[in-house]
């Protein structure tokens, strides 16, 4: 497969980082939309080429477009010029993810789950995705992903090996009671749920989603548990929530990230439009670009963010920009399904710049990590070990 002009010149670009000006990257944002929507991509592979020191770059663009082309193009890019903007600042300042200079910012024992120095550990149960059914009389089912097709719940929902669809059968849905189905997650896989009214889910390993097949009420609610992406189907007469412990997200119509693996430090990142936070009898509104963090005690934090941090797992990809090293190690642990341990523990607030293909395994994440120089990171038993 043949790469465009305009890739090319983006190849170039990138590759001469140091002598980009502004006028080269308005060259790059006149291309064609399409070009310019893959090039957060061709950034994304450059920067873990430099990692590695892969020469063939051709080589190495190609196999990621094979991955990546169809489903990049078919997704209504958000805020591309600003991404490209984000893109070009670094063009501009002549640097990648992982190669600038780390910080080491101090980590409280309230910011890590508790007092050790384990910070995660490997969950030790079956991974399987599950699926639990109950009915209007409070009776309960669960089911493993393969056995969900000799069952009534396809009388509701198309299942694939990745993807549970319930917008295909909302004719059938008339003839059945309305159930409330909970998708479990297992570590090391990811999940797309279509929801009746169209709304599209994509839940992060170690998550948990309770909803009702069919939606029948005023407002739309579904309950969270982990990790999940939204981009919800319009509806301005039944507003979509999204329930994760005592913290509510209202909306009507738009895209944002809830990460609540911990009830201390929940997440609500918006992409795209607005939603409502209710949380402790506070509420906040928050635009596209900021991150809402709750704590535990009800107290909100809002900061500006990069979103590609909170949209590009569910591509694939670990994508840290400047965050601590101990949330960047919760992530891979919980993706891998390994535990945690930081016997140098002021190696937790290091902060790192950090990019990898989940799927490439957890040695090669290991090595990437290790090249960086800031920690001696190793797998003792199923325990990632930081020194």
């Amino acid at each position: 497969m043949e790469i465009s002009e305009s890739e090319k010149k983006a190849l170039d670009v990138m590759e001469n980082s140091e002598g980009v000006t502004r006028e080269d990257v308005e060259t790059l944002q006149g291309e064609s939309l399409q070009d310019c929507q893959l090039l957060d991509d061709i950034s994304f592979l450059l920067q873990e080429e430099a990692a590695v020191a892969c020469p063939d770059i051709d080589r190495e663009l190609q196999c990621f477009h094979r991955k990546r082309q169809h489903e990049v193009l078919k997704r209504r890019m958000i805020g591309w010029s600003i991404a490209i903007g984000a893109v070009a600042a670094l063009f501009i300042s002549g640097i990648f993810l992982l190669n600038r200079e780390t910080e080491v910012s101090p980590v409280t024992v309230a910011e890590v789950a508790d007092s050790t120095n384990i910070v995660l550990e490997a969950d030790l149960s079956p991974q399987e995705v599950m699926l639990d059914v109950e009915d209007a009389g409070q009776q309960h089912e669960t089911y493993s992903l393969k056995e969900i097709e000799k069952t009534p719940v396809t009388q509701t929902a198309t299942v694939r090996t990745k993807e549970i669809n319930y917008l295909d059968k909302n004719a059938e849905q008339e003839k059945v009671n309305t159930q409330i189905h909970t998708l479990s997650i297992p570590r090391g896989q990811m999940f797309k749920i279509i929801l009746s009214d169209g709304t599209e889910v994509f839940l992060n390993a170690g998550s948990r989603l309770a909803y009702p097949t069919k939606f029948v009420r005023k407002e739309r609610i579904v309950t969270l548990e982990g990790e999940a992406y939204f981009k919800v189907a319009k509806d301005k007469d039944h507003p979509f929530i999204v329930k994760t412990g005592t913290v509510e997200t209202r909306v009507l119509g738009t895209e944002f990230n809830i990460s609540s693996y911990s009830a201390s430090d929940i997440h609500v990142t918006l992409i795209e439009g607005s939603v409502q936070v209710d949380a402790s009898g506070s509420s906040k509104v928050i635009v596209p670009g900021q991150d809402l963090c709750i704590r535990e005690n009800g107290s909100m934090t809002m900061e500006e963010v990069d979103l590609h941090s909170y949209m590009y797992w569910r591509d694939g990809y670990f994508y840290f920009d400047n965050l601590p090293l101990v949330d960047v190690l919760k992530s891979i642990g919980r993706w891998y399904n390994v535990g945690v341990e930081f016997r140098n523990t002021e190696m937790m607030g290091c902060k790192v710049h950090f990019l990898s293909e989940r799927f490439q395994g957890l040695e090669h994440t290991l090595t990437l990590l290790n090249r960086m120089e800031k920690a001696d990171i190793r797998l003792e038993g199923n325990t990632l070990v930081v020194d």
